[in-house]
């Protein structure tokens, strides 16, 4: 998958391919520890091979197999990391401009609100008066 490709993901999608990743990294480790078994356990067949040099060899091929499986999967990993971030930091940015938007119509809604509450008051002597009153008792 190309870099272009990863950016396009969701998170969820990224998540989800590192999921993927993180079972066949697994099912990898599996299978290098019952390989390592199967060494330990001296199961491995050198009559197949035909000598011990030919056994060296297949076992070096897969252990190379297993290391560029686990190669690939880190750089995978680090890829989709790597997008996260630039995901996440984006997401962050946009998220303080909202705030920032939200805090800024909040002012003007309380100022216009208490323009119009002085006008109100201002033309409605009883009120001015009550308020004042109630300004009194509470201070």
């Amino acid at each position: 998958m190309t870099d272009k490709e990863l950016r396009r993901l969701s998170r969820q999608e990224l998540l989800r391919l590192l999921l993927q990743e993180e079972r066949e990294n697994q099912r990898l480790r599996q299978e290098v520890q019952q390989l390592r078994a199967r060494l330990d356990d001296k199961t491995v067949t050198i009559a197949n091979a035909g000598s011990i040099a030919e056994a060296a060899l297949a076992l070096n091929g897969v252990f190379e197999s297993a290391q560029k499986a686990a190669d690939q999967y880190l750089e995978n990993v680090r890829a989709a990391a790597a997008d996260g971030k630039v995901m996440i930091a984006e997401t962050e940015k946009k998220c303080q401009a909202m705030i920032a938007d939200a805090q800024r119509r909040s002012q003007q809604i309380w100022e216009e609100n208490r323009r119009k509450l002085d006008a109100y008051v201002q033309g409605h002597q009883e009120v001015q008066a009550l308020l004042q009153e109630v300004f009194r008792k509470d201070g």
